[in-house]
Formats: structure tokens, C-alpha cells, sequence
């Protein structure tokens, strides 16, 4: 049951991330909830469960944007393959760490975002520095509330 509840609470993230309703606007940069969710799965489920969070996230990311077919699935599921095996090696149990983390894979995500855009015609690369820097703060910014409500829905 818990995990159905996360479930949701991802679909409510997405949906929250993806409209174009800019409640989470900040600067014209939104975070990416479905990093974080993502990131957070792995820390609270086993790795195979988690694996398939990361892909459906990824999965539900790309249908609504203008990149090319699964780069955020294949993307998504390799960051939580990375953090799985980084939160072996190190204590993941306080939430400065993780938010260090999530900084870490935004600001890859988003480098890796800008080049594949850049080559694609999509977006200039010299815009996109903007975004690559501050929507990566943000994203962490965001990420110890994920991380909280994550918890409070995995507790009950």
C-alpha cells in the first residue's frame, strides 16, 4: 500500500512539475521533482524497486518534453544505479548529504540537459548556463521537503 501511495505522490510531483501553471516557478526555473523523487525511491526502497521508479519517472518526464525519446529514462535510471552504489559507500542517514547529492545529479542532469540540447537546435548553450547553475540550487532547495514527505508517507 505504501508503495502505491508514492506512486501517487510521484504522478502528483510530475504533474506539478510538468503544467504549465507556474506554482513552482521561481525565476522562470522550476525544480525537477522527478529527480528528486527518484533519488528519493533509492534512498527508502530496495534497488529493484527503486530501478523501476527511476524509469517510470523517466519515462513519465519524457512524454511531456521536447528532447528526444528516452534520454531521461536512460538518464533517470543510471543516476539511481550511481547513488545506489555511492549510498553504499558512504552514510546517506543525514539529509545534508542527500541534498548534497541531488545537487550533485541536478547539476549533471542539467549539464548533460544543455549539451544534448544545444546539439539538437533546442536551446542555445549560452542561455541554458543559467539554468544549468540556479535550477540545480533549487532542486536542492526543494529536495529535503520531497525527502520529508516521502518519509511521513513510508512511515505509515
Amino acid at each position: 500500500m505504501k508503495k502505491w501511495l508514492f506512486g501517487l505522490l510521484i504522478i502528483c510531483l510530475g504533474v506539478l512539475q510538468l503544467s504549465p501553471i507556474g506554482i513552482l516557478n521561481f525565476f522562470n526555473l522550476k525544480p525537477d521533482l522527478l529527480l528528486i523523487a527518484c533519488l528519493a525511491s533509492v534512498f527508502f526502497f530496495r534497488f529493484k524497486y527503486a530501478f523501476l521508479i527511476s524509469i517510470f519517472c523517466g519515462l513519465f518526464k519524457d512524454a511531456f518534453l521536447v528532447y528526444p525519446a528516452t534520454l531521461n529514462t536512460i538518464s533517470f535510471a543510471a543516476w539511481s544505479y550511481i547513488i545506489f552504489r555511492v549510498a553504499k559507500e558512504i552514510s546517506t542517514d543525514n539529509i545534508l548529504v542527500k541534498v548534497g547529492l541531488v545537487f550533485l545529479v541536478a547539476l549533471l542532469q542539467n549539464i548533460i540537459m544543455a549539451v544534448l540540447s544545444s546539439y539538437y537546435g533546442v536551446i542555445s548553450l549560452g542561455i541554458y548556463l543559467r539554468v544549468i547553475i540556479f535550477a540545480s540550487i533549487y532542486t536542492a532547495f526543494v529536495s529535503p521537503l520531497i525527502f520529508i514527505l516521502s518519509k511521513k508517507i513510508l512511515d505509515r
